[in-house]
């Protein structure tokens, strides 16, 4: 619903925190799918706050990481190597 409103209320921004948490992994690749639709469709800016790097680099075009409330780096993801280690601990939750 608040996507709704935000692209009716012609917002600049959308916010997204953590859309997909809890869900299982079909439902969180068919929201995805959906989230990437309508993104694209309006070709809004999003902020999209996620623990999992693996989402953030399917979803992301840009990422910036924090850690204790501080950017610690900031790449594209057209830039981006491998993910370290491979996923994070929250990309195997």
């Amino acid at each position: 619903m608040a996507i709704a409103r935000t692209l009716v209320n012609d917002s600049d921004v959308l916010l997204l925190d953590e859309p997909t948490a809890n869900l299982d992994d079909d439902t969180r690749a068919r929201v995805e799918g959906l989230l990437v639709d309508v993104i694209e469709d309006v070709e809004m800016t999003t902020v999209f706050v996620t623990h999992q790097r693996a989402q953030a680099r399917r979803l992301g075009e840009r990422i910036v990481e924090f850690e204790d409330g501080r950017v610690v780096d900031s790449y594209r993801v057209e830039d981006a190597g491998p993910v370290e280690g491979g996923e994070s601990a929250g990309d195997r939750a």
